[in-house]
């Protein structure tokens, strides 16, 4: 867990890390064509199947989030 603190306390991310969730927010057809071209092989493809094997995904945020609740 320190690691992952320390590693998002970074400036900026990667290109690459900066872009992916753009990709998931896509209509599904735009989707399921950029999973076919950038994630079916290699190291994205192991890193897309861990990611969808997982119990559950932990975002850290550094800003607080308004509640939407009230």
């Amino acid at each position: 867990m320190k690691w992952i603190i320390q590693d998002a306390d970074k400036e900026t991310p990667i290109a690459a890390e900066a872009y992916i969730p753009a990709l998931t927010a896509e209509n599904r057809t735009t989707w399921a064509n950029a999973r076919e071209e950038f994630f079916s092989f290699g190291v994205n493809k192991i890193s897309l199947r861990i990611i969808e094997k997982a119990m559950f995904v932990l975002s850290l945020e550094h800003r607080e989030v308004g509640n939407n609740f009230t």
